[in-house]
């Protein structure tokens, strides 16, 4: 069999624009017997799911080129973090190996690549795909008890713009984070530590995180549409913020070490 081969590459476009910039792939022929992997590589820092890649790879004649006809190969669901590299062949992929007839060997002589069903993971795609802890599943175990259904499909859809968890022993933020229709928020009493990964909901107006071992609210005042935060209660050291530069009105700090400070004579 000859060792030439050639490849030629084409990515189909996602049905989001975003997510087809950062979804890339390399098509490998790995050695003479025709064996494909695929290497797709998540360029940005976001979550992606795509329901399916589908490589269409085209076969000729070893010897004189003919055209002995198309294969093509599906693969998935598939769920990117963020930077991630994934090979297919580490999954289990399906290779192409040499196709034998009578008269001739089949070799690669072109492959396309379709990645349609990209897209940023929303809140069912983690929900149902993503590898999870179990402080998040017991955080989604709770918003699912909150939206009063057992589909991931139906969450964010039952619980709408207002979610309250309070006294619920949560520790775990990261299923929050894909509820980015919220406007009012209340996590009163629980156990969180760090709400930087509640910067995702830029439609927040009013959060409630009183009552919790906080130490640092940043996050929380400088989202875009944010008016009211309460973190009363809490660790929180708080230096002030220019309520010019933020939609930002009022925040409360009850009880915390910012008053004890301020109390000072």
């Amino acid at each position: 069999m000859k060792n030439a081969i050639f490849v030629m590459l084409v990515l189909v476009g996602c049905v989001s624009a975003k997510a087809a910039n950062d979804v890339s792939t390399e098509l490998y022929v790995k050695d003479k017997r025709q064996a494909l992997d695929l290497k797709l590589h998540n360029k940005s820092s976001k979550e992606i799911y795509c329901e399916s890649i589908d490589i269409n790879v085209n076969l000729v004649g070893d010897e004189f080129g003919e055209s002995i006809g198309e294969i093509t190969l599906i693969e998935g669901p598939l769920y990117f973090q963020p930077k991630e590299d994934i090979f297919l062949n580490d999954l289990g992929f399906q290779q192409i190996s040499e196709l034998r007839t009578p008269d001739t060997v089949a070799i690669i002589s072109s492959a396309r690549v379709s990645s349609k069903t990209c897209h940023e993971v929303d809140f069912a795609d983690y929900c149902k795909y993503a590898k999870k802890g179990v402080e998040e599943q017991y955080t989604i175990d709770r918003l699912k008890r909150f939206a009063k259904t057992a589909s991931c499909d139906s969450v964010e859809k039952n619980i709408g713009d207002k979610l309250k968890l309070d006294g619920q022993n949560i520790v775990s933020l990261k299923p929050l984070s894909y509820l980015k229709k919220l406007k009012r928020l209340s996590l009163r009493e629980n156990q969180l530590q760090d709400v930087s990964l509640l910067a995702s909901l830029v439609s927040l107006n009013e959060i409630d995180v009183s009552e919790n071992p906080l130490k640092e609210i940043d996050t929380l005042v400088q989202l875009p549409n944010i008016k009211v935060v309460a973190a009363n209660d809490t660790l929180v050291y708080y230096k002030g913020i220019d309520y010019n530069t933020y939609s930002l009105k009022k925040v409360y700090l009850r009880r915390t070490p910012y008053e004890e400070q301020i109390s000072k004579p």
